[in-house]
């Protein structure tokens, strides 16, 4: 059975909360990129990305862990009350194969739990449908 390496796209992180995110979006504004902050259904949510596209998905966490690990008291007390803390590693898969591997070191899963996070995969497929795989 062949198989084949996915293309890594990016890290994402994100954040759900009941109250407003914004000093967490301060908070990690030097090293990373605001995508989003919205409410939907009375929960608040904002999406990062790093400032300098990883590599890879371990560098990507790595360089998130970096950030939340220096968090100041207010925007940590944000994140550790967070309803949900993801990293969100987007691949595109091939077009064609039996199957595709990615893979994450154990220093990498390390750290994601290290900081309260799960990791979550966003698979998009070849004809640009989107599908989320969740690990916990």
């Amino acid at each position: 059975m062949p198989t084949v390496r996915p293309k890594f796209l990016n890290v994402d992180l994100e954040v759900e909360g009941r109250g407003d995110l914004e000093p967490l979006v301060v908070a990690l504004a030097r090293g990373a990129i605001h995508l989003s902050n919205y409410r939907l259904r009375g929960r608040h949510h904002v999406r990062f990305e790093l400032n300098r596209s990883p590599k890879d998905a371990n560098q990507g966490i790595r360089g998130f862990a970096k950030l939340l690990r220096r968090l100041p008291p207010p925007a940590r007390r944000l994140w550790k009350a967070a309803r949900r803390r993801d990293f969100d590693i987007g691949i595109e898969a091939p077009r064609r194969s039996d199957c595709a591997i990615l893979e994450l070191s154990s220093e990498a899963v390390q750290l994601a739990s290290s900081v309260g996070g799960r990791i979550v995969f966003t698979v998009y497929a070849a004809n640009g449908e989107r599908r989320r795989l969740t690990r916990a």
